[in-house]
């Protein structure tokens, strides 16, 4: 009895001296910072940062600040573009192209350069509801039309075709199949 009672002391001392791997969590909110407390998306870049997307713009989070983007924004040489507000998905993970951050913004696709901090329109024609990483690029939904967008050739082709009555608000890739 004394040696169990001595064996489980003995590995409570070892346990309380080890070292934890804490996560520190910090609340975000519009008082440090965030342009509007309803996050719709979340996502991260290949510098850590983390983006969030609201309904009152584009939200990057560096860990000591944030800073937002919303409406038209400054674009280096190009002159201004115009991103728009809300912001409805963010994918910027498992992507070919790691140096990108993609969004949807009020229904446009987007496409944010980590390295040149630079914004560009992906498509023009609007009506873009959904959208996911897909084998290292992105599929989006653009009324009942599912494209495929190649981040090599910055091309899209079309992936697929819903009925006429089809409305996607969700693409969801599974290890086999696509799902809207």
């Amino acid at each position: 009895m004394m040696r169990k009672l001595f064996f489980i002391l003995f590995i409570l001392l070892i346990l309380t001296t080890i070292k934890s791997n804490a996560q520190y969590f910090q609340n975000l909110s519009v008082g440090n910072g965030l342009s509007q407390p309803s996050v719709m998306a979340i996502g991260q870049d290949t510098l850590g940062r983390m983006w969030f997307g609201t309904r009152e713009g584009l939200n990057v989070y560096d860990g000591g600040k944030i800073k937002y983007y919303k409406g038209e924004v400054d674009n280096g040489k190009d002159g201004k573009l115009w991103i728009g507000n809300s912001i409805s998905s963010i994918v910027s993970e498992n992507l070919v192209d790691g140096n990108k951050v993609y969004f949807i913004s009020d229904f446009f696709l987007y496409a944010y350069d980590v390295q040149t901090e630079l914004f560009c329109k992906i498509d023009n024609r609007g009506k873009v509801t959904a959208m996911t990483a897909y084998k290292g690029n992105i599929l989006y939904a653009q009324r009942n039309n599912i494209f495929l967008y190649d981040l090599k050739t910055h091309k899209k082709s079309i992936y697929k075709i819903l009925p006429e009555s089809t409305s996607v608000n969700v693409i969801e890739v599974d290890r086999v199949n696509v799902k809207t």
